[in-house]
């Protein structure tokens, strides 16, 4: 940093007020060095204490045409008995003598309370004047100041006697030296904040990050434990169906099992069950898919039914309807029932009429098939009640009232 054109580098110049004199004129006096005297007034002159200012001689017994005197008389606390009235104690004003002294003023025996015309001579204080020369000020009217000795001076009230102060200059570069080093540690404390809630907010945006991959992680792993259940489920009611089309009885599983070896022949039952699985899958995924991205685009009211009991009662009492009446669902319950109670009146017709084509030896193979096939209305009534019961299960997700679960 470059010297100070002010103070040279001195960092001081000398006071602006005393000018480096470290003293200036004194308030009190004006810089003179005495005030007026307050015992005369400035007169130089007091009034005469021998002769009161008459400038004779007076009285030498009295003051001011009066006498002290003193008397003994009874105490006003005991009466004179010298015993509190009280408690008998001796007396706290006379301490036991009944009587106390009293002071009092009489007029002048000697001038009669004509002090001042006591005589005519002349007073020799004052030689007949009435008045002496002041003690305080000598006779001039004016002493000296007690604030500066009289001697018109102080200590500088700027520089405290110092005779110098601060260059301003250089104050004034420290000042900003300051601010500066004030701003900058500021500055650094807001960068360093800053960056320490940066790093806070990556660790945040990490852990959610990390946490959403293993929700997702978490849903896939479910989705395909879903799909699994979903398929082996689907695989069961499907060997039910196929079973039920080829009349449900053990003689039909041998059948059965050479067309699930041979992939062909008769109806192409294992193709048609895995295609069936397939569309069923494929059908599953899309109306998941439609229905997720319609929670999301609306508000869904919330049932206080819970959707994993209803789908664990599907899966385990589904075909008596349980879940929809854990649900609410009392028409689609109905329905189940309808389609259950017709499907089975309906096999039972023919299975009757089976029975009985079976004792004609001119029946042929394929009029047998035809007839294992059932009623098509017991069919009907079956399928209502598998869809209910497996379709109900999966894709049903809001109770009777609307809400879902």
């Amino acid at each position: 940093m470059s010297e100070c054109e002010k103070c040279h580098g001195k960092g001081t110049i000398p006071c602006s007020t005393c000018k480096g004199k470290k003293t200036e004129p004194c308030k009190e006096c004006n810089g003179v060095g005495s005030v007026t005297c307050d015992g005369c007034d400035g007169k130089g002159e007091v009034t005469c204490e021998e002769c009161y200012g008459s400038g004779k001689e007076v009285c030498p017994v009295c003051y001011k045409g009066e006498v002290e005197k003193t008397r003994w008389i009874n105490c006003s606390n005991c009466g004179g008995d010298g015993r509190d009235h009280g408690d008998g104690s001796r007396c706290w004003r006379c301490h036991g003598r009944g009587q106390v002294e009293e002071t009092y003023y009489e007029i002048c025996p000697n001038c009669h309370g004509d002090y001042s015309h006591y005589s005519d001579k002349t007073c020799s204080e004052c030689n007949g004047t009435g008045k002496v020369k002041c003690d305080e000020c000598g006779g001039g009217g004016a002493k000296d100041c007690e604030t500066c000795d009289g001697t018109g001076q102080v200590t500088c009230s700027h520089c405290k006697g110092e005779g110098k102060e601060r260059c301003p200059d250089c104050e004034k570069r420290e000042r900003e030296a300051k601010e500066k080093r004030e701003r900058e540690a500021r500055e650094a404390k807001e960068r360093r904040e800053r960056k320490e809630r940066e790093e806070r907010n990556r660790r945040i945006a990490e852990r959610e990050k990390m946490e959403a991959e293993e929700k997702a992680a978490k849903e896939r792993k479910e989705a395909i434990q879903g799909c699994g259940c979903l398929l082996a489920l689907v695989a069961i009611v499907g060997f039910f169906i196929w079973w039920w089309f080829e009349g449900m009885t053990m003689s039909a599983l041998p059948g059965m099992w050479e067309q699930t070896k041979n992939c062909v022949g008769g109806s192409g039952g294992i193709v048609k069950i895995v295609g069936g699985l397939i569309a069923l899958f494929l059908g599953w995924k899309l109306i998941t898919a439609f229905k997720h991205k319609a929670k999301k685009s609306s508000e869904v009211s919330m049932s206080p039914k819970k959707r994993w009991k209803f789908v664990v009662l599907g899966i385990l009492l589904g075909f008596f309807g349980v879940h929809l009446a854990y649900a609410k669902r009392w028409l689609l319950f109905l329905l189940l029932w309808a389609g259950f109670i017709v499907g089975n009146v309906m096999s039972d017709g023919a299975s009757k009429a089976e029975q009985d084509t079976a004792n004609v030896p001119q029946v042929t193979q394929t009029e047998n098939q035809g007839k294992k096939g059932g009623s098509p209305i017991g069919g009907i009534g079956f399928a209502v009640w598998a869809l209910l019961w497996i379709g109900g299960t999966l894709f049903i997700k809001k109770d009777g009232k609307g809400n879902r679960m």
